[in-house]
């Protein structure tokens, strides 16, 4: 045999259900709870009749299928079942979408013998027995398929919706770590560029270096003809630019750039050829931001493209610097700053907020006339995190952290274990939990909201994109902050506001920083700072307006194993 065998990075976990979220027609359902010696019974249909069925809570959020292990009678050997997996018990309970991955299916398994079935997120399963026979279950055990990653980064505070927030977005994209970075575990299982960047952010604060980003963004522009657009979509070439710049950006390792700069060369030049002689870019395919904006709004449409064109150009600028590819990175200064010059006045959170990414608006106006302005109103959760890292470039750090606990944490509030692909605060208004049968005064989130390619049961309940807060509230709250690639130097500059603590670490390739916080009787923040001796820690700089007063600072040396500062709470 010449064929060559890829081993799979992913290992499978075997899981109980938590509870019977509810059944009909089985005997002894609670033995499905045990991994025992007991059997479970789905009583014979009568015929024409209601059809004996069990609906399993797994307890969170799952990648992977089910195994169904049975008994015998001596009369019936083969049975028919229906098998209904949900992100939500009405998803479970209703009518699945099919697109994508099968999560609605009728199957025939037999007596005395185990069968697997599924390869999507869940976390409710459905079993109906449709055939007029007696079917005895040993158990049913949820099938999980995930990588072994280890949770080495780590975010805590004094407030308990933060922490609940920062752990789901961080299992968000631990699932969607697949075979590569998928946009979501249910829906669509494919690697979407745009889908990315929030989650190699992400992964970089939890993980550390995982080669599932280099490998995905290589993934789809192995899988991309030249004069192409990458999924079909224009930005997508952009986001792909500043992917891969901002992992090298994190992680430090200068191959990540100097591998691909050949790409990088090809991608640059075809972006270049859709920017005319004023700077304006002419984006083909699909032109898309985001879906909560729309596709059909040409004018914020065309402010968001210019800025992430500036942005993306400005990357490669950075890319070529960095790989020694001089002449690129004179051609792409001089389209930086031809493509900087391009005007455009956006009146969408998601326009205004890549203007000040990408240099172009100044942040404290942008925030106080859009981006501060009903904060959740025509937010994503994807596009929450680009809005969150413009209004922390204006200092808005309380508005910032009130917006996470009210829009992520509405997600929570309603059930979630991981982040949606789309939510509105809207939705929480008489809304029915995702965990429970919805109640007839209650309106059923999943089944009834949506928008796009998201409505309904089609929408995903587990989507990468969302998991923006993971990274925002270490990079923010925490304020350890990259002054080189890699973490090689570093600066501290921590916001607490109401928060009385915070600590938490991020892994670096030269092991873990860690910080820790706490006001002091005097109001004060004390600091304590533990790095790797590979990594210089600089004095803390002032935010903007911060200081009332002058406070002592301690001097960091690069060889300081523990450092302390003294500083106030802006």
């Amino acid at each position: 045999m010449n064929q060559q065998m890829n081993i799979d990075p992913r290992i499978r976990r075997f899981l109980m259900p938590s509870r019977i979220v509810w059944q009909s027609g089985v005997e002894q359902s609670e033995n499905l709870l045990k991994d025992g010696k007991e059997f479970c019974v789905f009583r014979k249909k009568v015929s024409s009749g209601t059809c004996p069925a069990v609906l399993l809570d797994f307890g969170f959020e799952l990648n992977g299928g089910i195994s169904i292990e049975t008994g015998i009678d001596a009369r019936d050997w083969f049975h028919k079942i229906r098998i209904r997996f949900g992100e939500s018990v009405s998803e479970a309970m209703g009518q699945p979408n099919n697109d994508h991955s099968i999560h609605d299916t009728e199957l025939t398994i037999s007596a005395l013998g185990k069968h697997e079935f599924g390869c999507t997120g869940f976390r409710f399963v459905r079993i109906d027995l449709l055939s007029e026979t007696k079917l005895h279950v040993h158990n049913i055990k949820a099938v999980a398929l995930e990588r072994p990653l280890e949770y080495k980064g780590r975010f805590e505070c004094s407030d308990d919706m933060l922490n609940r927030i920062w752990k789901t977005g961080a299992r968000t994209v631990h699932l969607c770590c697949q075979d590569y970075l998928l946009d979501g575990i249910k829906r669509d299982r494919l690697v979407w560029v745009g889908d990315i960047h929030p989650q190699l952010a992400v992964i970089a604060f939890v993980f550390g270096r995982q080669d599932i980003v280099t490998e995905s963004l290589d993934y789809i522009y192995n899988r991309t003809v030249p004069d192409i657009w990458m999924n079909g979509i224009g930005s997508y070439n952009l986001w792909w630019l500043i992917s891969l710049y901002n992992w090298y950006w994190l992680i430090g390792d200068l191959k990540i750039l100097t591998n691909r700069v050949s790409s990088v060369k090809i991608v640059f030049d075809g972006i270049s050829n859709f920017i005319d002689k004023n700077g304006k870019e002419n984006t083909g395919g699909m032109r898309f931001i985001d879906w909560a904006l729309g596709i059909k709004n040409e004018h914020e449409l065309g402010c968001g493209l210019q800025s992430l064109t500036v942005w993306a150009v400005r990357c490669s600028k950075q890319i070529f610097e960095a790989a020694g590819e001089y002449e690129y990175a004179k051609k792409a200064d001089n389209l930086l700053k031809l493509t900087s010059q391009a005007e455009c006045n956006p009146k969408s959170k998601q326009a205004a907020a890549l203007k000040v990414l990408a240099g172009t608006a100044d942040s404290i106006s942008i925030n106080n006339e859009i981006l501060s302005a009903e904060p959740a109103k025509g937010l994503s959760t994807w596009f929450g995190y680009y809005v969150l890292q413009a209004r922390a470039q204006a200092d808005d750090f309380a508005g910032c952290i009130d917006l996470i606990r009210n829009y992520w944490g509405g997600m929570l509030k309603l059930g979630a274990t991981t982040f949606w692909e789309h939510f509105d605060l809207d939705w929480l208004k008489n809304g029915g939990r995702i965990d429970e049968a919805v109640q007839a005064d209650k309106i059923d989130v999943h089944l009834n909201y949506g928008d796009h390619c998201y409505k309904g049961l089609r929408h995903s309940l587990c989507h990468g994109w969302a998991a923006g807060p993971t990274a925002w509230l270490p990079r923010h709250v925490l304020g350890i902050e990259p002054l080189k690639p890699g973490y090689a130097e570093i600066q501290i500059k921590p916001w607490l506001g109401g928060l009385e603590w915070a600590k938490g670490n991020i892994p670096t390739e030269f092991g873990n920083i860690e910080v820790e916080h706490f006001k002091n009787e005097k109001g004060h923040i004390v600091t304590n700072v533990k790095t790797p001796d590979e990594i210089k820690v600089i004095e803390n700089g002032k935010r903007k307006n911060e200081f009332k007063s002058k406070i002592p600072y301690s001097t960091i040396t690069p060889k300081a194993r523990q450092s302390t500062l003294q500083f106030l709470d802006g």
